[in-house]
């Protein structure tokens, strides 16, 4: 696949294989993306228990919403 993937020619793919390609492309990347930190996440765990500790691995931190603060300089 390295081979095929070396030798692909972006502008011979029509519009439409090419929005398929990069949609699968991003889909595998999520993906990957997932399984790494579910495993990094049993990892985290498993090291706590040898250690004698309880963790929680929270998956991730929520963002604010609304306006930025104030600048308090202006």
């Amino acid at each position: 696949m390295h081979d095929d993937l070396n030798t692909l020619d972006l502008t011979t793919l029509s519009d439409d294989q090419l929005k398929k390609l990069i949609a699968d492309g991003r889909a595998e990347l999520d993906r990957r993306e997932k399984k790494c930190k579910q495993e990094a996440s049993a990892r985290i765990k498993a090291l706590a228990e040898a250690a004698g500790l309880a963790v929680t691995v929270k998956d991730k931190v929520q963002k604010r919403r609304g306006r930025p603060p104030k600048n308090r300089d202006q």
